[in-house]
């Protein structure tokens, strides 16, 4: 078989298994596990990055990596680092406050301490706490002859939620300690590897297609404390689930030139984990995504939109989100940048963000936050380029 029969072959191959992926993303409801984008520079452009550069390939579109760049040959994450906060209730104070109050009434048991004990207690109550990070080391190799990456993530995201008796501190002479926090937890490790590669074709021209192959081991954790030893940090008490699974991403790209147009397809093998040892279940499900980028000698600007709707860990409401991201380079080693989410569905707040990256001696270091009515979120990057 010569190389041109080769070539087509190899093409119809890797678009059949693209075709493949987005009918399994379409084919039944998503629960999505939220990606994290543990990449600074995309989380500073509103999370945008299906048609952006190869640095976030893995986490966006592993058809990027199939990228010629003058700018460097390799590149290594070393590492990235996010954590993101919502606590639109407060419950953070509210339980600090409540163990002030309650710490007072042990040490002197009077009516008055009763009274803001029990009041502190009460407030508690229809409140709700959510933490998520992402830890990532990473080394890649963009190209359009030989492409690849590997690397290592740990997603971790909870969420605290108050279950309050209010007769706990009815009656000084009979106090008891029957108010819980309940913790629900979700801890994925995963290890990949991504490659891509470019293709021709006579109607489409040339394109990438790049696919990630990836190990996903998952536990999933619930337990409850009495709120009197409680704080707002997961541990790894009680019972805990484990799960694993091979999971692949597909991707396709696209460059018109100065545009470039991305497509990509997540977590094809749906699978679910239980939460510890309570009666619910999460479920990883597929993801796909569509993007547009425009590029110029010093401006960047990129807008992807969810395909489907998918639901964050913890939260109640779907989302489908439209992302925004601009970057400028104010001189050749400075950048800025900036970006927003909005929910088509309008269960979840917009999100802003902004961000800067440096590029000096052949490391990059980019710093991201992002914002909303109800949580904040900092990411923090450095990147060896070589």
């Amino acid at each position: 078989m010569n190389d041109t029969k080769l070539d087509v072959v190899r093409t119809r191959l890797l678009v059949l298994l693209i075709l493949v992926g987005v009918c399994l993303c379409i084919s039944k409801p998503v629960e999505a596990f939220p990606a994290l984008f543990p990449d600074a520079r995309s989380a500073a452009m509103g999370s945008t990055g299906v048609a952006s550069d190869p640095r976030n390939a893995v986490f966006f579109n592993p058809a990027l990596l199939a990228t010629e760049y003058e700018q460097y040959s390799w590149y290594a994450f070393l590492p990235s680092y996010h954590e993101t906060i919502a606590d639109p209730d407060n419950l953070d104070s509210g339980l600090n406050h409540f163990l002030a109050a309650a710490n007072d009434l042990f040490s002197n048991s009077t009516e008055a301490n009763r009274q803001a004990t029990a009041t502190a207690l009460a407030a508690l109550e229809n409140k709700e706490y959510r933490e998520r990070n992402a830890k990532t080391v990473l080394l890649g190799v963009p190209g359009i002859a030989l492409s690849g990456a590997f690397y290592i993530s740990r997603y971790q995201v909870f969420t605290a939620t108050p279950v309050i008796d209010n007769s706990d501190y009815a009656d000084i002479n009979n106090i008891t300690n029957n108010s819980t926090i309940d913790y629900r937890g979700l801890d994925i490790t995963e290890m990949g590897f991504s490659s891509a590669l470019p293709f021709r074709n006579g109607w489409l021209g040339d394109f990438k297609l790049g696919a990630t192959l990836k190990l996903q081991l998952m536990d999933g954790l619930a337990y409850s404390k009495e709120v009197v030893l409680s704080d707002l940090s997961l541990n790894n008490e009680g019972e805990v689930d484990k799960t694993s699974t091979f999971n692949f991403d597909v991707g396709f790209s696209k460059e018109v030139g100065v545009w470039n147009f991305g497509l990509a397809a997540s977590n094809i093998i749906k699978k679910g984990v239980n939460l510890g040892n309570s009666s619910e279940t999460y479920s990883l499900e597929p993801l796909l995504r569509a993007g547009v980028a425009y590029r110029s000698r010093k401006t960047y600007f990129e807008v992807d939109a969810d395909l489907l709707t998918s639901q964050q860990f913890g939260v109640e409401e779907k989302s489908q989100f439209v992302s925004a991201g601009w970057e400028y380079s104010l001189l050749p080693w400075l950048f800025v940048r900036a970006g927003a989410q909005y929910d088509l569905g309008g269960n979840n707040l917009s999100t802003f963000s902004y961000g800067l990256g440096l590029n000096l001696f052949g490391f990059q270091l980019d710093g991201a936050a992002t914002t909303n009515a109800e949580e904040q979120g900092l990411y923090a990057q450095l990147t060896l380029k070589f």
